[in-house]
């Protein structure tokens, strides 16, 4: 898959981990994921480990591929108006700024680079529409949001390109992180507003030239129902699985 459709989808599961208090059961709910090992098609494997602070909140995420020179260690600060992101890899740091509105949600992201993404919400209080900025102000890019019976079902980020979303009956869990192929772009899915109610079934990409790409997930659950593996299947014959770790109360 294409880095550049791999950074959109991972963010696009973002917007479909479901944050709402009542898509989960108390088992569920009194669970953190605390570690998450991603197989890709070729056997490589990426490991990531989740720490928390008192308010469950997601305080640091370190990963990597198990070389000494491929962990990443990402930690999070919280405060009522921004969050702040120091991701850290190969002696060198990079920050990004998230400011919150007064419901707690992303307004604004921005980093030490000067680029800015703007977050859009509707009445409802789902994300609509992100629009990003290069650092001289000029429009980047711009991406559109649909949602379906409490579900995003569509995202059109123009030029011919669009994701589609197809669901099955079960819900999505609170505690629940699909890393894809970049493991620390869903940490803060709670700060997006509301989120998607049921997992994803199937995703479709679609762009200006050539097949769409097409992806299948299947979910296996334990018994406090937490969602201990995604197995994923695309139509050009690539697969990931990923396993997950929960502790519990």
């Amino acid at each position: 898959m294409k880095k550049s459709i791999l950074m959109l989808s991972a963010l696009c599961m973002l917007i479909v981990a479901s944050c709402k208090k009542d898509k989960t059961d108390d088992k569920v709910a009194d669970c953190l994921l605390t570690e998450s090992t991603y197989t890709g098609e070729d056997g490589h494997t990426r490991n990531s480990i989740f720490t928390y602070n008192t308010e469950g909140k997601v305080i640091k995420v370190k990963g990597g591929e198990g070389g000494p020179n491929d962990d990443l260690e990402v930690t999070y600060t919280y405060s009522n108006s921004k969050i702040i992101e120091v991701q850290t890899q190969h002696g060198q740091s990079f920050t990004i700024t998230y400011t919150l509105d007064g419901q707690g949600r992303i307004v604004h992201q921005t980093n030490e680079q000067g680029y800015v993404d703007t977050y859009i919400y509707n009445a409802e209080g789902y994300l609509v529409e992100i629009q990003g900025y290069n650092a001289d102000a000029t429009a980047a890019y711009n991406s559109k949001y649909s949602y379906t019976n409490g579900n995003l079902t569509s995202i059109d980020s123009g030029n011919s390109y669009t994701i589609n979303y197809i669901y099955g009956a079960e819900l999505a869990n609170d505690n629940f992180v699909n890393e894809e192929e970049f493991p620390f772009d869903n940490v803060l899915r709670k700060f997006f507003g509301k989120t998607s109610k049921n997992l994803v079934s199937k995703l479709v990409e679609t762009s200006g030239s050539g097949n769409p790409f097409e992806e299948t997930y299947t979910y296996e659950k334990d018994a406090n129902g937490n969602i201990t593996k995604v197995s994923a299947l695309s139509n050009d014959g690539d697969s990931y699985t990923m396993v997950s770790k929960y502790t519990c109360k």
